[in-house]
């Protein structure tokens, strides 16, 4: 009896084996789910909490959580959004901040965790999600935000009546900037075209939807692209510096930009022979080339950026 015992708790147990040196554990929650990647080690590890963009669900992969794990961090999956077949047709609008502090503080509660070192690392509207809740906390002590944005913009679901915010706090929706329609009309193609017309069409709607980054307490690293089709990420990357030189931010901030690259500019790199991974590179902009040669700086420079943040060996 007592070994059957075990054969089902096997079976049935949360933690998965990743491979010989990666466990990973699994937690689905009522409005949020993750994985978590434990690499071994002796001594509690600083944690990164990733936060994937609006295609929702555990955006990053499990093969790019054991990468970052085996650099030396505990990463955290988190699912904001769409993170579980019951939940698939969430739309991303009036979500809880509080859902990241709920995770954060359940990740908090392993052995293996530093409590003291909690970073978050966001792309795209993970990004702005990463930002808006470093802004609101002491405890997050860096943020790596990858096409990030300066303000809160509407939600993104069904576009019929959509006039929602992205995000709530405490309870209530948070200001925001809502698109507006391209000078190339609704069908246009290119995405960026409704974020830059929001911005130049409510002028008077951008102060309110700014997102105080200047109260994060920690180093920001930030990556923008200049041919960026999904949204204005180096526009909205510069005001983000721009606005922490003007408030005296008094930790350590880098913005790295790719003039020629697009929204897909951080990553795992494909193989160069694959065509077909190559060419979905150019999905948000910017050719392939100029894509992966921003990849193999931000990956770099991302995990150099923790590092040197938390104190651990290169």
């Amino acid at each position: 009896m007592k070994f059957i015992f075990l054969i089902l708790s096997f079976l049935f147990s949360p933690a998965v084996r990743a491979d010989d040196t990666i466990r990973i554990e699994k937690v689905i929650e009522s409005d949020w789910g993750a994985y978590v990647h434990f690499p071994p080690s002796e001594i509690p590890l600083p944690v990164i909490v990733t936060l994937g963009g609006a295609e929702g669900g555990l955006s990053f992969t499990e093969e790019e959580a054991n990468v970052m794990a085996r650099a030396g961090f505990v990463v955290m999956r988190l699912g904001y959004f769409k993170y579980s077949k019951s939940t698939m047709k969430q739309p991303l609008k009036e979500l809880r901040l509080e859902k990241v502090f709920d995770a954060i503080d359940w990740v908090k509660k392993f052995p293996a965790v530093d409590s003291n070192k909690i970073a978050l690392l966001g792309i795209s509207k993970g990004a702005e999600l990463a930002l808006l809740v470093a802004s609101k906390t002491k405890s997050i002590k860096a943020v790596a935000a990858h096409v990030p944005s300066h303000v809160v913009w509407y939600g993104i679901g069904d576009w019929k009546g959509l006039n929602k915010s992205s995000w709530t706090w405490q309870g209530e929706p948070m200001t925001f900037l809502p698109y507006a329609k391209p000078k190339s009309g609704w069908f246009t193609k290119r995405i960026a075209e409704f974020y830059e017309a929001g911005l130049e069409s409510y002028p008077e709607k951008i102060t309110p939807a700014l997102i105080a980054v200047e109260n994060i307490s920690g180093p920001i690293l930030i990556s923008s692209g200049g041919k960026d089709d999904v949204w204005p990420s180096a526009f909205m990357a510069s005001e983000l510096e721009k606005r922490l030189r003007l408030k005296g931010f008094p930790f350590d901030v880098q913005h790295l930009h790719f003039p020629e690259a697009g929204h897909g500019i951080f990553g795992l790199l494909p193989d160069k022979g694959d065509e077909k991974a190559m060419s979905a590179l150019e999905g948000g902009g910017g050719s392939s080339i100029a894509n992966y040669e921003a990849r193999e700086q931000t990956w770099e420079k991302t995990f150099s950026f923790f590092r040197k943040v938390f104190g651990e060996k290169l």
